[in-house]
């Protein structure tokens, strides 16, 4: 892990005179940029992100898992579906041409699915969740139109903790019981690997 910052520390610092020279590559206003991200709370997948000035940016990450297995012999066929969605605003506070640190504000939101199918059975557990996130996220900026971010923060789960139970049946698991919400965790994520991810700038 030391190895791969220092590789992005000293990679940054070749580039910077370049761009120290030239433009600005970290002042993406007005501009879209698509890649991956991880979100402090986890959900990884597409991200898409806008610059609103030279100091505020948004972006939207979409994950989704789609799974299928074959049990008992062929006879059942056990299912799983995650689908997430996170929004995020960030606030430059440390500004240079190759690199900047934000402040992040996001919430992410998670829908969860597992059950089987039979020829006359379909139905399962269906979980949702929401967490809040609060933290710092610095970025190196390769290329004018190419930049590797990484974060680090506290996220809160309103809906977690250890009595917790948020499932609910669908189909013929199907119940008229609402989730049961009890608990909360607040964590502590991110890091050099963790909350990782990277931009094509356009």
């Amino acid at each position: 892990m030391k190895k791969f910052a220092t590789a992005i520390v000293a990679t940054s610092m070749m580039i910077s005179g370049t761009a120290l020279a030239n433009e600005n590559w970290a002042n993406k206003s007005g501009d879209v940029g698509v890649g991956a991200n991880l979100t402090l709370s986890g959900v990884q997948g597409l991200e898409l992100r806008y610059g609103i000035n030279p100091a505020m940016g948004v972006g939207l990450t979409v994950g989704m898992i789609n799974s299928t297995a074959s049990t008992d012999g062929g006879d059942t066929t056990a299912t799983g579906q995650i689908m997430a969605l996170g929004v995020a605003g960030t606030y430059k506070v440390v500004k240079a041409k190759t690199a900047s640190g934000s402040l992040v504000l996001g919430a992410d939101y998670t829908s969860t699915k597992s059950g089987s199918v039979t020829d006359d059975y379909e139905g399962g557990v269906a979980v949702s969740d929401l967490v809040l996130g609060l933290g710092f996220q610095g970025e190196v900026f390769l290329a004018k139109k190419f930049s590797l971010h990484s974060k680090v923060g506290l996220t809160y789960d309103a809906y977690d903790g250890a009595e917790a139970g948020a499932g609910e049946g669908y189909g013929d698991d199907d119940t008229d019981d609402d989730n049961d919400y009890a608990g909360s965790t607040i964590a502590l994520s991110g890091g050099i690997l963790a909350g990782a991810g990277f931009t094509v700038w356009f």
